[in-house]
């Protein structure tokens, strides 16, 4: 007859295999973890998103490197580019009509004014997503019938009183709302609610007129994520650290020398003012700082305090954690805080993966404005501001330029386009492309160029009566051979 061993239950003890070891509850030394296994809106109520977004504006605010991360991305995203393009079949329609609308359009499409161009509110939409999680664009047209945009905040996106409910009335009634958003039974954004002063002020909007920009990450997700969310107690943390560690500097710094002697007094030093403390401990001032003399039990001494802080492993966390917050926003460390640290094949790594940061950012971004653009013609042609195509086709047809590729080793990457150019692995757009200008510009340009050069030639050589050599005004070349004036004799001519 076999014993099987009991557990305080009375029940067999039974060893247990795991396919997956994570979800073994009884291993020891690892903390309990919650069941997550739950729609994201549940998992990531109103309260905690209200939460992450004050704590994530705080870093941005206070926090000098991933405030500078989050810049620089929107920097190099946006630059001083965004102009418009026309793409479709009559270029003389586009380049009449289309173009001159659309570039007035983006100075003073804003309903603020034209302090709010587009390039600006596309930086501003930029750091908006990476500090607050998303941000939206309402359109509304003023009036005189013009095309206008107005910026909405995350915080004004929202609902109250409750983190879920279903609409009892109006438009969207018997719909679920969830912080803000108006979903249908396909979890589809339908409309948007934006909070008014009061209750009252209140207006559901239907997304086909406010919209919002953000980067999701999961399937769920009806808003964006601050960047800074997963970072931000390292980030709090640190800045305690911070601040602890300045005090400790302060107080060293407040203690000059110290001196050790017989009596422990202050003996006769001229120039300080002496002051003797009830404790029997005497102090000196000097110069700002602090003479301490203290009773030895033999011999006297002065020593310099010195101090060794910060120390080497302190900075090194702060940089670690640092670091984390920059990697949030998807974006190098060096870029933001120490290039120094850069060698020749990290700066490859670190461009490579900046770029491919800002343009997935230039991505979102153009998508964003591409939306409030198109808008912006079809109301412009209806309400008589912009001159309908004649080819129906090509009232959407129009791009925005983007600004110059980043660059940490310029000389580097102009050598290696030139022999992607020379060996035909890339065309003369492509390399323009990375310098923020088109194919088209760069002719206009050239061709301008040259007219204006020839006109001037041609003024002078009227005037002094002579005739000016064209290589005087632009070699290629060194050993440059002039343009011939006829067709060269053929040598094998037997005439």
């Amino acid at each position: 007859m076999s014993s099987t061993i009991l557990n305080q239950y009375g029940s067999p003890i039974a060893d247990t295999t795991k396919m997956i070891r994570a979800s073994d509850m009884r291993s020891q030394g690892l903390q309990w973890t919650p069941q997550l296994d739950r729609d994201f809106d549940e998992l990531f109520n109103a309260t905690d998103w209200r939460s992450t977004l004050t704590q994530s504006r705080i870093v941005f605010s206070n926090f000098p490197v991933p405030r500078a991360a989050a810049i620089q991305k929107a920097t190099y995203a946006v630059g001083q580019a965004w102009l418009p393009e026309f793409r479709g079949e009559n270029a003389k329609w586009g380049e009449r009509h289309l173009v001159p609308f659309l570039s007035n359009w983006c100075k003073m499409h804003d309903m603020r004014g034209e302090c709010y161009d587009l390039t600006t509110n596309l930086f501003l939409d930029s750091l908006a997503v990476d500090r607050d999680g998303d941000v939206f664009a309402h359109h509304v047209i003023d009036d005189n019938g013009y095309p206008k945009i107005q910026r909405i905040d995350a915080h004004n996106i929202g609902q109250r009183y409750t983190d879920n409910k279903v609409i009892s009335e109006g438009a969207y009634a018997g719909y679920r709302i969830c912080k803000g958003v108006v979903l249908d039974k396909y979890n589809k954004a339908i409309a948007y609610k934006v909070l008014g002063s009061t209750p009252e002020d209140d207006r559901i909007y239907p997304s086909s007129v406010l919209y919002p920009c953000f980067n999701p990450e999961w399937h769920q997700q009806g808003r964006g994520i601050p960047a800074f969310a997963s970072v931000i107690p390292e980030l709090r943390k640190s800045k305690t650290s911070e601040t602890w560690e300045l005090m400790a500097q302060l107080v060293t710094s407040a203690h000059a020398i110290v001196e050790y002697n017989d009596t422990g007094t202050t003996g006769d030093f001229t120039g300080m003012n002496n002051t003797t403390i009830d404790d029997g401990l005497a102090v000196s001032s000097y110069s700002g700082g602090m003479v301490r003399h203290f009773k030895a039990n033999s011999g006297n001494k002065i020593e310099m305090v010195s101090s060794n802080r910060p120390s080497a492993s302190w900075d090194d966390f702060q940089d670690r954690v640092q670091r984390m917050a920059t990697s949030t926003v998807d974006w190098s460390f060096e870029m933001a805080w120490k290039p120094d640290q850069l060698n020749g094949v990290s700066v490859r790594m670190v461009q490579n993966k900046c770029r491919r940061a800002v343009a997935k950012r230039q991505a979102d971004l153009k998508k964003f404005a591409m939306r409030q653009a198109q808008w912006a013609v079809a109301v412009g042609i209806q309400n008589g501001y912009l001159q309908a195509p004649t080819r129906p086709s090509d009232w959407n047809k129009f791009d925005f330029s983007m600004p110059p590729q980043l660059s940490i080793d310029d000389g580097r990457d102009q050598k290696a386009d030139e022999a992607d150019f020379k060996y035909g692995r890339k065309t003369l757009s492509q390399l323009l492309a990375k310098d923020g200008r088109t194919l088209r510009e760069h002719i206009n340009e050239s061709v301008n160029e040259y007219v204006l050069a020839d006109k001037i030639i041609k003024e002078a050589e009227a005037v002094n009566k002579i005739e000016i050599d064209r290589r005087y005004i632009m070699m290629l070349t060194p050993n440059e051979q002039p343009i011939p004036t006829e067709e060269p004799q053929n040598q094998n001519d037997e005439d």
